[in-house]
């Protein structure tokens, strides 16, 4: 399962958890195999609601081909709005990324240096913006994932619905697997908040040349609290330290900010 695979499977686990769908009391004690069982009947129930608009009709019934047929056409004019509303919000990603390029070509142009963690808070709006579109993109680029697996798991082809479940209950495995590895992992184990030092090289991690790295955090964050399988608790110590990762401030750092002034710093 790649990066973008497991955030866009974490994603449906919360957006699970927001209806109410986590049935923490009655598979708490289950074995992982049942768990992910559970976890996949219950995305494959939610995506044939958001697909198919069928939240009036019984769970059991099933439509009839005109209704198949009306709902499969509902589908494919969502599938169109949402493929228009990522072309917009890329061509807008594009826009606000260049905002900042230019920003920071013409201050070095002017000064002679790169800017600072201070001098990036004088367009902070700037980067914000960079940043409330890239998050719009992706529950858009999420959304339609979903339609589009939900399509082919409710044609005729009952072998792709088989195959789609089987995929689901395996990511279901795999995302148990990544919560109790994070739940042994130093970062359930130590409050980072109180070393410096291994405060610095996240942070440094966090602001170089992998993106992925801080992709990964934020993934390992939700798979702990919002994002985590079902029957499992919260990790309250990661979640501690992840947010202090982003916000105790950095003595050794120029201007003495947070991760968030180093980012600006760098154009992230």
């Amino acid at each position: 399962m790649s990066l973008n695979e497991l955030d866009t499977f974490v994603t449906k686990i919360e957006r699970l958890r927001q209806g109410g769908k986590d049935m923490v009391e009655q598979i708490h004690k289950m074995e992982r195999n049942k768990i992910a069982s559970k976890m996949a009947d219950a995305i494959i129930d939610w995506e044939a609601k958001i697909t198919y608009n069928i939240e009036k009709n019984s769970p059991s019934s099933s439509p009839n081909r005109s209704e198949q047929h009306t709902s499969l056409t509902q589908s494919n004019a969502n599938n169109v709005k949402l493929i228009n509303q990522i072309d917009f919000l890329k061509t807008q990603q594009t826009i606000a990324v260049d905002k900042v390029k230019k920003w920071r070509e013409a201050f070095v142009a002017k000064e002679g240096r790169d800017p600072t963690s201070d001098d990036g808070r004088i367009v902070m709006h700037l980067f914000k913006d960079v940043k409330d579109v890239a998050s719009k993109l992706q529950i858009a680029e999420n959304e339609l994932d979903v339609m589009e697996r939900r399509n082919d798991a409710l044609g005729n082809d009952p072998a792709k619905a088989r195959q789609l479940r089987q995929k689901y209950v395996g990511n279901s495995k795999r995302l148990i697997d990544m919560f109790l590895a994070i739940d042994r992992s130093p970062l359930n184990r130590i409050f980072i908040g109180a070393e410096e030092a291994i405060l610095d090289f996240l942070v440094d991690c966090m602001v170089g040349e992998d993106p992925k790295i801080a992709h990964m955090m934020d993934i390992v964050a939700r798979v702990a609290t919002s994002g985590r399988p079902f029957g499992k608790d919260d990790l309250d110590m990661v979640k501690s330290n992840v947010r202090d990762l982003f916000t105790t401030t950095l003595p050794k750092r120029d201007g003495g900010g947070t991760l968030f002034h180093e980012a600006a710093k760098f154009g992230k």
